[in-house]
C-alpha cells in the first residue's frame, strides 16, 4: 500500500520513475498507529462527523485533554474542521450543529444523512438541530468503528502523519497544526479512494517539465514535490 501511495505521489511531478529503484536506494519505513472512535454524516454523496482526543501540555508540567470535531464527504473525501476546544458540552455542541447546517456556508447545509456512533457529545439537542435542518441522524450499533470506516482511517492518518509526532502547548498550536494538515491532505496528499488522485489538485499537478521544489509544513514534517512553472 505505502509503494503504490508513493507511487502515485511520485507520478504528479516526474513523467516516469523506477519506484524498485527508489525503494532499494532509500528503504521506506511505515508506522501504523491505532486510533480512537468518532461519527459520520453522510449526505447523497455522504460525509463523515467526528472527534478525536488530543493531549495538551500546560506548565507547569500537567497534560489537558483537547476534544477535535471532523466532518468528511465521502464522495470527494474533504474534510472539515467543525470544533476545537477543551470544554464540550451541551451549549457547544448545539453551536457546533448550527454552524455545519447553516443554510448560506454551513458543511452539512445539503446534507441527508448523518452518521454518528453513541458518543455522548452527540446529545439529543445536537441531534435535534441536524434533524430539524434535514439532515436525519443516524446512530451507529455500539462498539462498531467498521460502520464509519472513512473517518476512523482519517483519524489514523492525522494521528501518524501529524499529531502524534507533535508536543502541543495550547488549544492554538492544535487549531494550527490540524488547519495546516487538512491543507496538506487536500492538495498535496494522494487519495486510493479517488484513484490516487488530489482532491484539490493545483496547476502544477502534470507538469513534465521544470525544476523540482518542495514546499515544507509543519517544519518539514508534511513535504509536497512539485515541478516549477517554466
Amino acid at each position: 500500500m505505502g509503494a503504490m501511495r508513493t507511487r502515485w505521489e511520485v507520478a504528479s511531478y516526474f513523467a516516469f520513475i523506477d519506484l524498485h529503484f527508489l525503494l532499494r536506494q532509500a528503504p521506506i519505513s511505515l508506522t501504523i498507529a491505532r486510533n480512537g472512535s468518532g461519527a459520520c454524516v453522510q449526505r447523497r454523496p455522504w460525509p463523515p462527523c467526528t472527534y478525536a482526543p488530543v493531549e495538551l501540555v500546560v506548565l507547569p508540567c500537567r497534560l489537558v485533554g483537547n476534544q477535535n470535531s471532523y466532518q468528511l464527504e465521502l464522495k470527494t473525501r474533504r474534510v472539515h474542521l467543525a470544533a476545537c476546544t477543551a470544554t464540550l458540552g451541551d451549549e457547544c455542541m448545539k453551536q457546533v450543529a448550527r454552524n455545519l447546517t447553516d443554510p448560506f456556508d454551513g458543511f452539512l447545509k445539503d446534507c441527508k444523512y448523518i452518521l454518528m456512533d453513541r458518543d455522548a457529545n452527540f446529545s439529543s439537542g445536537f441531534r435535534s438541530i441536524l434533524q430539524n435542518a434535514g439532515a436525519e441522524p443516524v446512530r451507529l450499533p455500539a462498539k462498531s468503528p467498521n460502520l464509519n470506516s472513512y473517518l476512523e482511517r482519517f483519524h489514523l492518518s492525522i494521528k501518524a502523519e501529524c499529531l502524534s509526532r507533535m508536543i502541543f502547548f495550547g488549544e492554538k498550536s492544535v487549531r494550527r497544526a490540524v488547519s495546516t494538515y487538512l491543507v496538506h491532505y487536500h492538495g498535496a496528499r494522494n487519495h486510493q479512494g479517488l484513484d490516487n488522485q488530489l482532491i484539490d489538485p493545483g496547476d502544477e499537478v502534470g507538469r513534465k517539465e521544470g525544476d523540482i521544489l518542495c514546499r515544507e509544513q509543519l517544519g518539514g514534517m508534511l513535504n509536497y514535490y512539485y515541478r516549477k512553472a517554466a
